[in-house]
């Protein structure tokens, strides 16, 4: 049987579908499912990120979606590609909020 290794940045990368960088430093992303949400709090459990989440469910419609926000410093280092592409969006988001 041949290993593979699985990173908390392919994670984070693979099974979230939204990503917000409020312009402060602060992440957010979404999980539209349950299954996916539990290998997202794998990933930042690995590297000892602290995280808040939320589950934003909805029986009508049949949805497990989960949110999760964590201060975007805290992957620097073992998610060098996210952290430099969410960097770039947080700095963004941070000049428009500066703007209005």
């Amino acid at each position: 049987m041949k290993k593979i290794e699985i990173t908390a940045e392919w994670i984070l990368s693979t099974f979230s579908v939204s990503w917000i960088a409020d312009g402060n430093g602060n992440m957010s992303l979404l999980a539209e499912s349950y299954s996916d949400s539990r290998w997202i709090e794998l990933a930042l459990d690995s590297m000892d990120v602290y995280y808040e989440s939320y589950y934003l469910g909805d029986d009508d419609i049949e949805t497990d979606e989960v949110w999760f926000e964590f201060e975007l410093e805290a992957i620097k280092d073992e998610c060098p590609n996210l952290y430099k592409e969410w960097l770039y969006m947080d700095l963004r988001n941070s000049s428009y909020n500066r703007k209005n």
